[in-house]
């Protein structure tokens, strides 16, 4: 079993099932931190809605993916850290790994915003969707997304 560090899956959940636990636990902290914001936030119910939540600003709501970031290690500490911006991927001992990957970048007819979470501290990076269009990539490595980090007021 993967070692995790000491606030992150102190009761060693499998890996599968811990993936699943951090996405879910980095999306209310998102959550929290939008609503501490000031912004009304919807959540969504259904498991494989094609975003995680609307934010309202003004009247205008935003429809939001949540991505997290740091569910082994810290990203301040590991330079090699990604965000990841894909949807249809899948973890977990019920997943048939001979079935093609449904992977693939977000894009906007899912999505308008992209909000990735550090889950040791709620540090938000916070994308709209055109950008990974235009960039064409999955990922970005967390030190070279400072632009994109605690841009909160970009709904405004």
């Amino acid at each position: 079993m993967a070692k995790f560090t000491k606030t992150h899956n102190i009761v060693e959940k499998e890996e599968g099932l811990w993936r699943s636990i951090h996405g879910y636990g980095a999306a209310q902290l998102v959550n929290g931190r939008l609503l501490l914001c000031g912004f009304d936030v919807s959540l969504h119910l259904w498991r494989d809605a094609k975003y995680d939540g609307i934010i309202e600003c003004n009247g205008v709501p935003f429809r939001i993916e949540v991505k997290s970031t740091g569910m082994n290690k810290d990203p301040d500490y590991n330079e090699s850290q990604k965000l990841t911006f894909t949807s249809g991927g899948r973890s977990g001992a019920q997943i048939n790994r001979n079935v093609e990957s449904r992977e693939e970048i977000l894009n906007v007819k899912d999505a308008d915003f992209a909000i990735a979470v550090n889950s040791h501290d709620a540090t938000l990076w916070i994308l709209p969707i055109e950008i990974l269009s235009l960039i064409k990539r999955k990922d970005i490595i967390c030190k070279y997304a400072d632009i994109f980090k605690e841009k909160v007021s970009i709904f405004r």
